[in-house]
């Protein structure tokens, strides 16, 4: 009697964990089974079927196995041997074998033959599901298992597959389930898998609070259940359009549609660059939720969460968000948008149209505009040659230049002058008036001119006319999180230098000084004061605007400027010519030599660049011993 009453359950069993059964209790004449169900005992061992086939036979194919996705083509689960998976016409005895298990596992398998189908139900003591967590899933043998969760994602339709969460894992300490413990394959209404529209079946949304019972497996790393069974599903009071969201490093505004069926409705976020910005209550239960999102202005890719909740008087439901924002792509100099100014502050001037007020490279000139980079409240610079530094004196501020000259005007122009040391009848003091609007009016005490944007002449003035546009100022900012790269550049004593990036180094009375790209058709590179900026054998600075490439040609290198443009000797100026960038190589190939001493002796024809001729500290092509030979620092990327 017990052995009958275990023989009933093993076969109740199988009828819940196969869909096939009555197909397989069918006689074919192709082929014939001993038996359609075996049983292999708990603590391992074997059992038999005799096939009888009147032509060749094979196993087919798999159907909710607990260790392989389902339906697979494979002959065997891996708890499983057979003694054969194929044979001829006529009788054939198949002994299959399975080692010890702790917990109960069944399969079905295929045998085709002439076109028709048997199965054979192997099952390994009864497979009862264990009521679980997430957490003894993931932790836990390859077995049935019953496990209570919130629905978090929904990846497949058709087959039903989806994640589920109950709040006892971790995660983000997996590589393959981020999402939660991975359904694959829900069963539908009729305990049937497949293309069954499973999920509208029983009309499955994210949020809902379900109970799904079904065997455990890993695939390729990642924890599966399989061919689960629906237990009990309870309607989420919430649901949201999305569960995430994709934002660009510039922000904006990002609209949540959720569906609120309880009595409450909550939001809240866990970082302050998402906040909410808006608010709309619709038609049946749908809110519209706007939240803004702050520029991301790190070299980072950040995330946040916005998370939702709808409460009755039995029930809560809650939902999230995942905000992804990426990281801002320009490297450069951070700004953040000045309501004051402060003294010794460094700033930059920038029109509400994105024009920016660059520094006079010569010593007066009306400032050229740069097309400014804003992202809301700040700017990114990728020169210091925007930066002005405002100093507080009686009556207003003196304001400096990046290079540490002094902006002033004299006589009647409507140019600024530019000077490290402002002359006597120069006008060196701006007062600084803040508009409602953000903007200011700075305006040269003495001349009563004010500056402004001159759109026609794509130009910076500072004068009397009217319908100039006024600017916004900007103040540097090093806060942790800014957009501050460096480049480093290291001596180079020898090798070959070709194609490398570098600065050119002349030292003078024990400053180093870097020589400047020449901006016009021809002129002394100045030397920029980099001796702040050195350190053992590395100068490391925050842009590359004063970088040489050394393009290689044919019979040795070209110097070539930030431009594209060519410096060369044209054998009798010692200024550098700058010549075109489809320039003849012959005339700007440049012979690169390494001194003794560290330095290079760089020639161009019959000039050599050297640094320090006299007092100055430029550099030009001489031919006789007038200056020093300059040092060359490559930058450490291209070492």
């Amino acid at each position: 009697m017990r052995l009958k009453y275990i023989f009933a359950s093993i076969v109740a069993a199988l009828a819940l964990a196969v869909s096939c059964t009555k197909e397989a209790d069918q006689v074919l004449d192709e082929i014939k089974l001993s038996t359609s169900y075996v049983s292999i005992p708990m603590a391992g061992g074997s059992a038999q079927v005799t096939v009888t086939a009147s032509q060749a036979w094979s196993f087919n194919e798999i159907i909710n196995i607990g260790t392989a996705k389902a339906p697979v083509m494979a002959a065997l689960p891996k708890w499983l041997t057979a003694s054969a998976i194929s044979g001829n016409a006529g009788e054939t005895t198949i002994t299959f074998s399975a080692d010890a298990t702790e917990a109960g596992r069944n399969v079905q398998l295929q045998i085709s033959c002439g076109g028709k189908t048997q199965f054979v139900n192997l099952i390994q003591g009864l497979s009862t599901a264990a009521l679980a967590t997430c957490k003894e899933i993931m932790e836990g043998p390859e077995k049935n298992y019953k496990v209570t969760g919130v629905v978090t994602k929904i990846t497949g339709i058709e087959y039903g597959n989806w994640f589920l969460d109950d709040g006892t894992y971790d995660w983000s300490t997996t590589e393959k389930n981020t999402d939660g413990l991975y359904i694959y394959g829900t069963l539908d209404k009729q305990g049937k898998s497949g293309k069954n529209n499973s999920i509208a079946a029983w009309g499955i949304e994210v949020g809902d609070v379900i109970t799904v019972e079904g065997p455990k497996q890993i695939y390729n790393g990642q924890v599966e259940m399989v061919n689960v069974t629906v237990v009990k599903l309870v309607k989420a009071l919430l649901s949201l359009d999305v569960a995430a969201v994709d934002v660009e490093a510039e922000g904006g505004e990002q609209t949540i549609v959720a569906t609120v069926k309880g009595d409450t409705f909550e939001y809240e976020s866990d970082v302050d660059w998402i906040y909410l910005s808006d608010y709309n209550q619709k038609a049946q239960g749908k809110v519209e939720v706007s939240f803004h999102v702050d520029p991301n202005l790190s070299y980072d890719e950040r995330v946040g969460t916005v998370t939702f909740k709808s409460s009755s008087s039995s029930q809560t439901s809650e939902q999230k968000v995942v905000f992804t924002q990426k990281a801002l792509a320009l490297d450069g100099h951070l700004y953040e948008l000045a309501e004051e100014i402060e003294d010794g502050a460094t700033y930059v001037l920038v029109t509400p149209s994105g024009k920016m007020m660059t520094n006079i490279t010569s010593n007066y000139g009306y400032p050229a505009a740069a097309e400014a980079n804003v992202f809301g409240d700040y700017v990114i610079t990728l020169s210091e040659s925007y930066n002005y530094t405002f100093e507080a004196v009686e009556g207003g501020y003196k304001i400096k230049q990046n290079d540490d000259r002094y902006l002033y005007q004299q006589g009647t122009y409507n140019n600024f002058n530019v000077s490290a040391k402002v002359p006597d009848n120069g006008s060196p003091v701006f007062t600084v008036e803040f508009a409602e609007d953000g903007t200011i009016t700075l305006t040269n005490v003495d001349k009563q001119k004010s500056l402004g944007y001159n759109e026609t002449k794509n130009i910076f003035e500072c004068s009397t006319a009217t319908g100039l546009e006024t600017v916004y100022v900007y103040k540097y900012v090093r806060s942790e999180g800014s957009v501050l790269k460096t480049y480093s550049y290291k001596k180079a004593t020898s090798g070959d230098l070709a194609g490398k990036s570098v600065m050119i180094v002349g030292v003078k009375d024990g400053k180093y000084y870097a020589a400047v790209p020449v901006s016009s058709n021809y002129g002394y590179p100045a030397g920029l004061d980099v001796t702040d900026k050195l350190e053992g054998d590395v100068i490391t600075v925050k842009n590359q605007e004063n970088q040489w490439i050394l393009t290689k040609t044919a019979g040795g290198v070209k110097l070539e400027q930030p431009d594209g443009r060519f410096g060369y000797y044209d054998g009798s100026h010692a200024s550098f010519q700058i010549a075109a960038k489809d320039a003849d190589d012959a005339l700007v190939t440049h012979i690169l030599t390494a001194n003794a001493d560290g330095t290079w002796k760089i020639t161009c024809g019959a000039g050599s660049v050297r640094h320090g001729d006299g007092a100055y500290t430029t550099f030009g092509y001489y031919t006789g011993d007038n200056g020093t030979a300059p040092y060359i620092y490559v930058l450490v990327e291209d070492e």
